[in-house]
């Protein structure tokens, strides 16, 4: 069993923790409280809820956007975004890491960089392609380039279904 296998198959024992984690972050972070009972900021505790969310399942969608926001907000985008590379470079099968690297990329304004780095992927990679083309299929729906739009939502045709971020 390799070790992207033993942290999926621990993220499923740990799956109401995990969610219970990333509720208490969201909450925290959405909280209009400037500092906790104790001293802390609550954006300080969230990112230790979405941490600690992330090390039983280091690929856990909520709690990587939520702390890709929290990174974007505090000015540590770059960050995020090497740390969101490593994850897809080691688990190119899970969806999470691929989503929020859009959203960080996107919230920063760099589209066309998530592009190519999307496109890159497709042609230097063997795995995740379904992951890349989804996200691409969203980066040119935010352009408006809905040629490549529909070459990517087709290419999605050939894959199994993605959960859909609710």
């Amino acid at each position: 069993m390799s070790s992207a296998d033993k942290g999926i198959d621990t993220a499923s024992k740990y799956a109401e923790d995990i969610a219970q984690w990333s509720r208490k972050g969201r909450e925290l972070m959405l909280s209009s409280v400037e500092t906790l009972d104790d001293g802390r900021e609550p954006k300080e505790v969230a990112e230790q809820f979405f941490e600690r969310a992330l090390r039983y399942d280091p690929t856990h969608q909520e709690s990587l956007l939520f702390l890709t926001e929290l990174y974007l907000h505090s000015a540590r985008g770059t960050l995020m975004t090497k740390r969101l590379t490593r994850l897809i470079r080691d688990y190119p099968e899970q969806v999470g890491a691929y989503r929020a690297i859009v959203a960080c990329l996107r919230a920063s304004g760099k589209i066309e960089t998530a592009v190519h780095f999307f496109e890159s992927r497709l042609k230097n990679s063997t795995e995740g392609k379904a992951n890349a083309h989804l996200c691409l299929a969203e980066l040119y729906a935010i352009l408006g380039d809905t040629a490549s739009l529909q070459a990517h939502c087709s290419a999605l045709m050939d894959y199994a279904p993605v959960e859909p971020i609710t």
